[in-house]
């Protein structure tokens, strides 16, 4: 598969839950452009629990984080203001929500409105890219220069 037609894909739809944002800002200022490119190499990872590790980075108005789940992984049943949408690139995810439990492998993507409460599980080792709407703050280091 490749990840940089996912990366993109998150980052599309990412960019697109954030549009209304990013147009009242630019319509509030005059930014010159800019583009910053970030080494995944050379970005903190942080161990969210021993067997959860995420590679987070941020620009304005969205979060993005390669995160990999080694099998049994789990994240906390939470939810957020922020919409979040996840591609798995690699293994087999269970995703448990209000309304149902699902299974996402490789392509598949996960979409998670606002506040509903979720969970995920690797079924197996498992990397995912995940992408956060506006306000995502938690974690991530801003942009490497």
């Amino acid at each position: 598969m490749n990840l940089l037609r996912f990366l993109l894909v998150i980052l599309s739809a990412a960019f697109l839950a954030g549009i209304s944002v990013a147009q009242e800002n630019r319509m509030q200022q005059i930014v010159p452009p800019a583009v910053k490119i970030v080494t995944t190499a050379r970005l903190p990872t942080l161990q969210v629990n021993e067997l959860v590790s995420a590679q987070p980075v941020q620009s304005a108005s969205i979060t993005i984080s390669q995160t990999r789940l080694q099998k049994g992984g789990k994240s906390p049943h939470h939810n957020h203001p922020e919409e979040e949408l996840i591609v798995v690139i690699s293994g087999l995810l269970r995703v448990m929500s209000a309304d149902g439990e699902y299974t996402a492998g490789p392509g598949d993507v996960v979409v998670v409105e606002s506040y509903a409460e979720h969970q995920f599980e690797a079924l197996e080792d498992t990397f995912m890219v995940e992408g956060f709407g506006p306000g995502r703050l938690i974690g991530a280091p801003p942009p490497l220069e």
